[in-house]
């Protein structure tokens, strides 16, 4: 990331990283969370790789088998926050 800052003329910047998790009743419930924010498709790459509706489900039970903790299924995201600070042009 560095690099492309420098390339685009950026003398200063910092970036800082959160890793946070989302909890869920079950995995449903979660599959039907990503499923609001934005993740409309069951598709995948360019290839047109798809998943099936058994599929989604042994992914459910995957999903509830290995992302359950005390609070529910999670999920985590990880979040950037960046700060980027462009070169003095003199003249």
């Amino acid at each position: 990331m560095g690099q492309i800052l420098k390339t685009c003329g950026f003398a200063k910047w910092t970036v800082e990283e959160q890793l946070l998790k989302d909890y869920h009743a079950s995995a449903r419930e979660l599959l039907v969370g990503i499923k609001k924010i934005g993740a409309q498709s069951h598709c995948f790459s360019a290839r047109g790789f798809c998943l099936k509706g058994g599929d989604i489900f042994k992914l459910a039970v995957f999903l509830n088998s290995r992302y359950r903790e005390g609070k529910g299924v999670y999920i985590t995201y990880q979040v950037l926050y960046g700060f980027a600070q462009k070169s003095r042009q003199t003249n």
